[in-house]
């Protein structure tokens, strides 16, 4: 039951997770890069979900004891990269 749970949930921030952040970049830089960036974070969505359990080692929980908050850094991280990469492509 906890691997069909594991799985489900994994699927569900595969559908959910990209979409939201996308949707609020889209605020950001406008209504036509709404798939630029959805499709950005479903790359950053994989990227963070497979390899957090190798960034999320010895010190790491000592400055961030919740783990969603150490998604939250990953995810912000990335989003400034983001928008440098995007802000560069557009000059």
């Amino acid at each position: 039951m906890k691997r069909l749970q594991k799985a489900f949930l994994f699927v569900l921030g595969l559908c959910l997770v990209p979409l939201l952040v996308g949707n609020v970049s889209a605020l950001v830089f406008g209504d036509d890069y709404r798939q630029v960036f959805s499709g950005y974070f479903l790359l950053v969505y994989l990227l963070v979900y497979f390899s957090f359990p190798l960034s999320y080692r010895r010190d790491v929980p000592k400055y961030f004891p919740n783990k969603y908050m150490f998604y939250a850094v990953q995810y912000f991280i990335f989003w400034i990269l983001g928008a440098i990469l995007f802000v560069g492509y557009q000059i």
